[in-house]
């Protein structure tokens, strides 16, 4: 891609934002190919409209949408200045332990705070460590770190 009017022939509207139809990354990005070098789409959008971004700050949506490359809904931040906007929103999954409202503890965990509260349970009464992994298909050694703290710490 060489021209701004080729990078945005990629956009569709999506309400407000203008979502990236080209390529994307793993954690759902826009992704451009730009005069020879890969760029992330809201990047690029945000450098044709008001220049370059300053160093090491990285390109920010209030919109909260990875797909949106509207200069309206992009603006530079530090990393930090982005975490604070995300927990400001509610969005992220903890804050010391503690979860943020409409997040859950962990996304990809396998197992519920139920189910940790349980085993917990189970081990306070001398089950082992071997017979709840099997019931949970997982590792006595997955049990152990429970037992120990080592995960699942922020759950009392």
């Amino acid at each position: 891609m060489e021209t701004a009017a080729e990078f945005y022939s990629y956009i569709i509207e999506n309400g407000s934002c203008l979502d990236w139809r080209g390529g994307t990354d793993r954690k759902g990005y826009g992704c451009v190919n730009w005069r020879g070098k890969n760029k992330r789409a809201n990047r690029l959008s945000y450098e044709l409209t008001f220049g370059e971004i300053p160093k090491g700050y990285l390109v920010c949506h209030s919109c909260d949408n990875p797909l949106c490359i509207n200069p309206k809904h992009l603006w530079a931040g530090t990393s930090k200045q982005n975490t604070l906007d995300m927990m400001a929103k509610g969005r992220g999954n903890m804050i010391k332990g503690r979860r943020l409202k409409n997040s859950p503890l962990r996304p990809r965990a396998k197992l519920t705070e139920d189910d940790v509260r349980d085993i917990r349970k189970r081990l306070s009464k001398g089950e082992k460590a071997v017979c709840i992994a099997k019931s949970y298909n997982l590792s006595d050694r997955t049990i152990g770190d429970i037992k120990t703290g080592k995960n699942w710490k922020s759950l009392k």
